[in-house]
């Protein structure tokens, strides 16, 4: 049994007292993270040449469909 380190004072819960979250598309509750590159044009930056930024992103493990995580919350 993993408790959940919660402030003190505060109720702890197990894992398993939470509510899973699955894909929509195949419903498998397994999710990997990857790496989404996006670019953002010197004229936004300012600088001579184009940045490369990183965004964390979950996939599903199962049928590679990313999950939208402003809709999760």
């Amino acid at each position: 049994m993993d408790l959940l380190p919660i402030e003190p004072g505060k109720v702890q819960i197990t894992s398993d007292q939470l509510d899973g979250i699955c894909c929509n598309s195949c419903e498998s509750e397994y999710f990997k993270q990857v790496i989404m590159l996006k670019r953002i044009s010197k004229l936004y930056t300012g600088t001579t040449k184009d940045k490369i930024v990183t965004i964390p992103v979950f996939i599903c493990d199962a049928c590679g469909e990313s999950i939208d995580m402003e809709k999760l919350a």
